[in-house]
């Protein structure tokens, strides 16, 4: 799955690191690491971009020929 939109991704490392528990914001990349096999993030020009996959299976992540399942 692979989302768009016009902001700009002011933390290169968005995600990584757990949510303040008090926070109001900042917990939708952090749980699509938590539950993707593969989150791939990137800012240009035409705003912020994110790319999920979810392997069929467990022994699929390691599988460079796997092929990914559409959300």
């Amino acid at each position: 799955m692979e989302v768009h939109d016009s902001g700009q991704l002011a933390d290169s490392h968005q995600g990584l690191r757990r949510p303040e528990l008090t926070g109001t914001r900042g917990r939708g990349l952090w749980m699509a690491r938590q539950l993707c096999d593969h989150v791939h993030v990137w800012t240009d020009s035409a705003g912020t971009h994110v790319r999920q996959s979810v392997y069929r299976t467990s022994a699929q992540r390691f599988n460079s020929a796997a092929r990914p399942l559409s959300a």
